[in-house]
């Protein structure tokens, strides 16, 4: 594929992918899950106080499950289970959107909590434990930078990605999941104005620096990627991971679980801890900022412990009394 191929596939890719969901929501290849959404301020004190109350996007499932989802009762599936079912090989015809380069295709997520919610895989078998490459940023860029819809207000894409047993991975085949921007009412993301204010003051002295976001309470990495190229990001994502390491040293490595965001803005890396806090997990989306319930314990260990608490438990505290 050349590179005007490849411009001519990104500048198309919101087409594609809304006239897929279309199809496949008719046909019911797809499944969407309605949600009762709502903007949730966590005012708990006790993190820190030297932290904010922070915003967050909580959606919770019309019809929630019986038994809460957690690691105690959590039935573990064995690997050579979810190989036999891999989903990617060959994907679902009635679910496929597009060839995005020559290494990576473009297919529907088949449930759905966000409409046109959509998945880079990998066309040969790679493990999702193996670290992202700049083929796959090549193509998740695409996504990312694609995702534009002017009758939708569509502004780009967030891509995220759940790296080992306690990110929130839920299959072996390597993949990149991206849904469309903006996630709520207009609102990029709950946390996109602190984390855009960080890069901005951190500009002058140094635009390719790793930021920490201060107001945020889990440690991460952060950077800029505004006007990037592939190479460019995943230049970052190396970059950020090392940072990480050395932060963390003893405690975590970037073999370790960690969650990845990525938007046309910014790229960042979260370590992981815990695959949950009681009965209340997430994958990369919670540190978006975004959370997503199924059963009553959930809701009502969210709501007793707080969103920001969660995430300092799922990760690692950003700051401590």
């Amino acid at each position: 594929m050349t590179a005007a191929t490849r411009e001519t596939a990104a500048q198309s890719i919101w087409e594609q992918i809304t006239n897929r969901y279309d199809a496949a929501q008719a046909s019911q290849a797809s499944s969407f899950t309605e949600t009762d959404t709502e903007l949730y301020e966590d005012t708990s004190a006790g993190l820190s106080s030297t932290l904010p109350p922070l915003s967050y996007i909580v959606k919770v499932a019309r019809r929630l499950r019986e038994k809460p989802k957690n690691a105690s009762n959590k039935p573990a599936a064995k690997r050579e289970e979810k190989m036999k079912n891999n989903p990617f090989l060959p994907p679902d015809p009635e679910l496929y959107v597009m060839q995005l380069t020559p290494t990576h295709s473009l297919v529907l997520n088949k449930f759905n909590i966000t409409p046109h919610h959509v998945i880079v895989i990998t066309d040969a078998f790679e493990e999702q434990e193996v670290p992202l490459s700049a083929a796959d940023f090549e193509a998740t860029w695409m996504v990312v930078r694609g995702m534009q819809g002017e009758r939708e207000g569509v502004e780009g894409g967030m891509a995220f990605f759940n790296r080992g047993p306690l990110s929130g991975a839920s299959q072996p085949h390597k993949h990149i999941q991206c849904v469309p921007l903006p996630l709520m009412n207009g609102m990029g993301s709950p946390f996109e104005g602190l984390i855009r204010a960080a890069l901005s003051a951190s500009s002058d002295a140094d635009a390719s620096a790793t930021v920490s976001v201060d107001a945020l309470p889990f440690t991460h990495g952060v950077r800029s990627v505004v006007d990037a190229t592939p190479s460019d990001v995943h230049a970052a994502y190396e970059a950020i991971l090392d940072g990480l390491e050395a932060r963390l040293r003893g405690v975590w490595t970037r073999d370790d679980s960690y969650n990845l965001l990525l938007t046309k803005e910014y790229l960042m890396v979260i370590p992981r801890r815990a695959e949950f806090v009681e009965s209340v997990g997430a994958n990369a989306m919670g540190f978006a900022g975004s959370f997503f319930l199924g059963t009553q314990a959930e809701i009502d260990d969210l709501k007793r412990l707080g969103p920001s608490r969660v995430l300092q438990g799922l990760g690692f505290p950003s700051v401590t009394d």
